[in-house]
């Protein structure tokens, strides 16, 4: 499960997870789920492409070696392309 597919579509995603645990997924989609995530430990509410307010900071450390190893081995290649 991604973390942008929870922003784009939480219930559908947390109804994947049931299913792919092999587990009923109707019934079980949690209210949390429909309402979407409240901010925790931040200053705004979660959303898709949230990071690039501060793209320029963060930069130096998205080129970094091993944080680009990284998020290639987790199918996110290209920065331009992460939500």
């Amino acid at each position: 499960m991604r973390f942008e597919d929870f922003l784009t579509d939480p219930v559908d995603t947390v109804s994947r997870v049931y299913t792919w645990l092999g587990q009923p997924a109707e019934g079980r989609v949690t209210a949390a789920a429909r309402a979407g995530l409240p901010p925790v430990m931040a200053t705004s509410a979660p959303r898709a492409r949230r990071w690039f307010e501060r793209a320029e900071l963060l930069g130096p450390v998205l080129r970094r070696p091993d944080v680009v190893e990284i998020a290639e081995r987790l199918s996110y290649p290209d920065p331009r392309s992460w939500q």
